[in-house]
């Protein structure tokens, strides 16, 4: 009998041993993914000063992608299949992360961003890159400004914040001051927004900036300075058509789900602009392969890195006692007896 006691007692404080060891690896790998995976933002090179150390040919190709969020593994293949294309720059046209995302993801994809692509790059925001807390700032502190323009060999381009799904003042203001200023100095130019003035979908109107007023807007910017072109995302689905009678597209999702029936590859856009004038799209395919991969889950973790240390740390404490007191206990009965 005291022998089945002996037993059980030693069974006992081995389980609550495994339970204080899970407690504190649970601890030590949520430090790990903190550190890792951490919420601060690297320096992001700025693609207006390597262009400008770039010396320009008469023809240049342009990758443009789009809409990566959430997706990391389905990211990292857009990534490279980007980065392999050797344009002379790249922009990303928005939703690099879900909506209210934490620093820590913005982080991740920055750092994925930094390390893989390897030309000049330009990005703009989303709607999802906007935070309920502080609004499109987070995006600014790890991916640059909201709006901006830039030139390269003989093409203006421009681009504003549409993330908002409208197109107000601030975006009115900008757009137009740029164009009076800087449109006449170059034979073409580019504009690049997120959400589209026009939904060009056959059946679906509604997926894009839906104020009368704004779009009447845009469309009368676009006609009074020749616009040549207009380079939207939102829709995740490759379309061309015309606005205001500038050519306009709908980039591919570069991650996030496909609406296109016929072809559920995600993929990107390169633009070769021609000697004459012209400007090709070829629409890429990369792969339809999705998925988020581990570092999904380890963000998750480094996110909750406070809860889940104190949690561990703290099972690992009062199991650690509980079994010190039971072996003390026992000691002290062995003695008396």
């Amino acid at each position: 009998m005291r022998l089945e006691k002996k037993t059980v007692s030693k069974r006992k404080t081995l389980a609550l041993s495994i339970i204080a060891f899970a407690g504190l690896l649970c601890a030590l790998a949520s430090l790990v993914c903190r550190l890792n995976y951490p919420a601060s933002a690297q320096t992001m090179p700025n693609p207006v000063e390597q262009l400008a150390a770039k010396e320009a040919d008469e023809e240049f190709d342009v990758a443009v992608f789009s809409d990566i969020a959430n997706n990391y593994k389905t990211m990292k293949l857009e990534l490279e299949a980007v980065n392999a294309t050797n344009a002379d720059f790249a922009i990303c046209n928005g939703d690099l992360v879900k909506y209210g995302s934490s620093a820590h993801r913005f982080s991740y994809v920055q750092r994925q961003l930094l390390k893989t692509i390897k030309m000049p790059l330009f990005i703009i925001p989303g709607n999802h890159d906007d935070t309920p807390e502080v609004g499109f700032q987070r995006f600014h502190d790890f991916f640059g400004p909201e709006r901006q323009y830039w030139n390269y060999a003989d093409t203006l381009f421009v681009s504003i914040n549409t993330g908002k799904k409208s197109f107000d003042e601030i975006e009115s203001r900008f757009l137009k001051e740029t164009l009076e200023q800087e449109r006449a100095k170059f034979r073409r130019c580019i504009l690049i927004m997120h959400c589209p003035p026009i939904d060009l979908r056959p059946n679906e109107k509604f997926h894009c900036i839906n104020d009368k007023n704004e779009i009447k807007a845009i469309e009368n910017l676009v006609k009074e300075h020749h616009i040549d072109m207009i380079v939207t995302s939102h829709i995740h689905w490759y379309l061309e058509g015309t606005f205001a009678g500038a050519h306009i597209f709908h980039t591919p999702s570069g991650g996030q789900h496909v609406r296109d029936p016929e072809n559920p590859n995600f993929g990107y856009v390169l633009m070769s602009f021609r000697k004459d004038g012209g400007i090709l799209l070829k629409h890429m395919d990369v792969a339809s392969e999705r998925g988020r991969g581990a570092e999904y889950c380890f963000i998750v973790i480094s996110e909750r890195f406070p809860i889940i240390a104190c949690t561990g740390l703290t099972v690992f404490v009062t199991v650690s006692a509980i079994v010190f007191l039971s072996k003390r206990k026992t000691k002290m009965s062995q003695d008396v007896k």
